[in-house]
């Protein structure tokens, strides 16, 4: 789990450089619905 969550925070940066910056917050469970091994949500503002 955790080397796909820092995948996923690495592709931010890429992505939107300086911007792609967050913070996140990781919860381990012991099962997810169809035997998903991580789950993730993102939540963006897009300004004009």
């Amino acid at each position: 789990m955790p080397k796909v969550v820092n995948g996923e925070s690495d592709l931010f940066v890429d992505l939107w450089g300086e911007r792609g910056q967050h913070t996140r917050a990781a919860v381990g469970v012991a099962s997810l619905s169809q035997d998903s091994p991580v789950e993730t949500e993102v939540t963006v503002q897009v300004k004009k």
